[in-house]
């Protein structure tokens, strides 16, 4: 973990390298990092896409953020529009 030096937090979810959680050594084996093979190829991944933009965020999540976001100004008058409308027409 050293090649990771900035201590932020990344969630991710990595497919169990299990075929089905019902084996009886499931909840032992699956907290064994070594069983995941794929693990320093999806770290490294985040680590290519971090950003700082936002806190802790990846490239994809924080282009999201930006063009999905509605300012409170404009944004919000257009809602208040929309909704003194839609209240006004039922």
């Amino acid at each position: 973990m050293n090649d990771y030096p900035n201590n932020r937090t990344f969630v991710l979810a990595i497919p169990y390298p299990f075929a089905a959680k019902d084996s009886a050594n499931f909840v032992k084996e699956k907290i064994k990092l070594n069983n995941y093979q794929n693990l320093p190829l999806a770290l490294g991944l985040i680590h290519k896409f971090e950003c700082d933009l936002y806190e802790n965020a990846i490239i994809p999540i924080a282009l999201a953020n930006q063009h999905t976001a509605i300012s409170l100004v404009p944004g919000g008058t257009v809602l208040n529009i929309l909704t003194l409308d839609k209240l006004k027409n039922n």
